[in-house]
């Protein structure tokens, strides 16, 4: 490209938007990224990662070597290489297992983790935090991203990772950018527990389990530190501790209780919702609890692509990940096909800043061929992950 080369513009600097720039920087592609967030600690950065098999190998082929060597130090558990090995769905009423399936090359990631191995040291990558987009417009050479601070910034192209929320989205599809909800409540907590509380849990998984009840409820349970993990592994056998997330839900409906707006409130009705869950897990929850306890609400949406191509500018805008894809967290899918999203644009990127010419003609072209894979895969995934979510509240 002439002169000096206009680079990608990465919007959001989540999970995808650092796989994103740490892949442009093993290529040696010029990047901007952008994030509306102060830093990485500013607010709640989501609970652990499922991998499945099917990504790993695409998500190590786009990190540099340095950064994949060390991308599974986040494992919540390096216990048998970190594999979960099963999916186990039990009775929650009774604890009974209902269904056992084998998911080899799984792996549970701590998501934190993940994102500062990406942003730290000479690894890392260089994020302009408290951008927050507005708009962008077209130039000769591309695009020109606009923020609410006043700023902007030149590329060849822009890319939107930002989110459920997408601004990026919104603009693309002005009358078609907001997230369905899904008619489910859910509620989630963090907890500690000490080894007489959760032995009986891992004798169920060493990871992660969930499932229904007749009575209505669907509980996800799992894993976030093992002791080998969090450093208690090194104390004597009763300090060890292991933290992990529960979260309960239930279907919207008439005489359903909604979810309160303060913490008191919902750690009352988070309580409520356990008393006829699997007695061990009841319990892990109730005496796992403390005064400084936060129980959070968490909203059920998902977003399905249009299934017509759509004005990206000449392919100077386009988006990946969960602005491209929201969906229920019920296959853990979501940050798998962000993989996948970023494969493929990698791939156009290369091709696309291969030569030293401006090529309109084939960025078009080349991004137009990677949202056409989009649009064939992402209705499909969101849908099914939707369908599973309904499903396990559906006894």
């Amino acid at each position: 490209m002439n002169d000096i080369t206009p680079p990608v513009l990465i919007v959001g600097a989540g999970m995808g938007g650092l796989v994103l720039a740490q892949a442009l920087k093993k290529r040696g592609i010029p990047f901007l990224i952008f994030e509306r967030d102060q830093s990485i600690n500013s607010r709640t950065q989501g609970w652990g990662l499922t991998l499945q098999e099917f990504s790993t190998p695409k998500l190590l082929s786009l990190l540099p070597d340095t950064v994949g060597a060390n991308f599974f130090s986040a494992l919540v558990d390096p216990t048998h290489g970190g594999n979960q090995r099963t999916m186990v769905f039990l009775n929650m009423a009774s604890g009974e297992l209902m269904v056992e399936l084998s998911v080899p090359g799984r792996k549970r990631l701590d998501r934190i983790k993940m994102r500062q191995m990406m942003l730290d040291g000479d690894g890392g990558v260089d994020v302009q935090w408290g951008k927050t987009l507005v708009s962008y417009t077209t130039t000769e050479r591309g695009i020109k991203a606009n923020f609410a601070d006043g700023t902007e910034y030149e590329g060849g192209l822009l890319v939107g990772l930002d989110g459920v929320h997408s601004v990026v989205r919104a603009v693309l599809f002005p009358e078609h950018a907001k997230p369905v909800r899904v008619p489910v409540h859910m509620l989630g907590v963090e907890l500690e527990l000490t080894r007489e509380l959760i032995s009986p849990l891992l004798e169920v998984n060493p990871v992660m389990f969930l499932g229904g009840s007749p009575t209505g409820v669907c509980v996800f349970y799992a894993v976030l530190s093992s002791p080998k993990v969090n450093g208690t592994a090194a104390l004597a056998p009763e300090e060890h501790r292991w933290h992990v997330q529960v979260n309960i839900s239930w279907l919207k409906a008439d005489g359903a209780p909604s979810v309160p707006e303060s913490n008191e409130a919902r750690v009352e009705l988070l309580l409520e919702r356990m008393t006829k869950v699997w007695v061990p897990l009841r319990n892990a929850v109730e005496k796992g609890m403390t005064s400084k306890t936060v129980v959070g609400s968490v909203t059920i949406a998902d977003w399905v692509i249009p299934e017509n191509p759509w004005d990206n500018l000449d392919g100077r805008v386009t988006i990946a990940g969960d602005a491209a894809h929201t969906m229920t967290m019920f296959r853990g899918e979501g940050f798998n096909n962000a993989v996948l999203d970023l494969h493929n644009l990698v791939q156009a990127l290369q091709e696309i800043y291969s030569t030293p010419t401006d090529d309109a003609s084939k960025r078009a072209k080349l991004i137009s061929e990677y949202e056409e894979e989009l649009r064939e895969r992402r209705p499909r995934v969101v849908l099914a992950s939707r369908q599973q979510c309904l499903m396990m509240h559906d006894w």
